[in-house]
């Protein structure tokens, strides 16, 4: 596995992943060993979004990527009513990076898919980027 030391690395790997999954926002948070907390270290969007928007759009990511560092396995999630009428459903796209002795990152990234076999296929993608 890559060195999640490497914070200039690690920042790649997010927006790398993000644009093999057609992403439109990501997120990669360090995990705390101890308390699991989900420490941010880079979040992309592709607009100028004031502080307390990014702030709340954070927080949404560590409420979807919570259970995924609990159980420690990757996920797919629908986020049912977000795509405006005749777009494509939104998922987001949850991987956990770690070893042997637990998770140490999570990257999540929102992409549309046409349907929850698309998503996974992304996340095999996420899979072979991460």
């Amino acid at each position: 596995m890559r060195d999640l030391d490497d914070i200039f690395l690690f920042r790649q790997l997010v927006r790398d992943a993000a644009v093999a999954v057609e992403g439109t926002e990501a997120v990669g948070f360090r995990i705390d060993a101890t308390s699991h907390e989900l420490r941010v270290v880079v979040h992309l969007r592709h607009d100028d979004a004031p502080p307390e928007k990014r702030a709340a759009a954070v927080e949404a990511f560590r409420r979807l990527v919570g259970p995924s560092v609990i159980d420690g396995q990757d996920a797919a999630l629908a986020l049912a009513g977000t795509a405006p009428p005749g777009e494509p459903p939104q998922f987001c796209l949850v991987r956990m990076l770690g070893d042997q002795t637990g998770p140490k990152a999570a990257v999540a990234v929102i992409s549309r898919c046409v349907d929850a076999e698309d998503a996974e296929s992304r996340l095999d993608v996420l899979r072979r980027q991460l």
